[in-house]
């Protein structure tokens, strides 16, 4: 698309984004006016269908408020992740103290190895290198 050559990277997608939804819903204008020509309709326009529109999209907004919710808790998710693998370290660290023969080392490094891997992840680097 030669008009798309003055923007840049993400503008661009977003543009061609734009133009590819504008298009569609050309394409189902253009649909709905020519099912309307040849007198195809099954649902006429009637107060029931605005009321049905609006009832959508009324719940939809309900829907689009509990994702925006979720969202702002998802940034609480690093913290207790990080809290979790902490006192799960902690406990397996305090086995010894029990049972004296214990032998904890390995699982501690493998707390370790997990909560190293989540931050990784959490950082966009996995798979992790080698």
């Amino acid at each position: 698309m030669p008009f798309l050559a003055p923007f840049r990277g993400t503008h661009r997608r977003r543009l061609r984004l734009v133009l590819k939804v504008a298009l569609a819903v050309l394409a189902l204008v253009l649909l709905k006016l020519l099912v309307h020509a040849l007198g195809f309709e099954r649902i006429g326009l009637n107060p029931l269908f605005s009321a049905l529109v609006a009832a959508t999209v009324f719940l939809q907004g309900f829907l689009l408020n509990g994702v925006l919710s979720d969202f702002k808790e998802s940034e609480k998710l690093p913290a207790q992740l990080a809290s979790v693998l902490e006192n799960l370290a902690l406990e397996i660290a305090a086995v010894p103290q029990h049972n004296p023969r214990a032998e904890v080392s390995a699982e501690v490094a493998a707390v370790l190895r997990l909560a190293y891997g989540v931050h990784t992840w959490l950082l966009g680097g996995w798979p992790p290198p080698g």
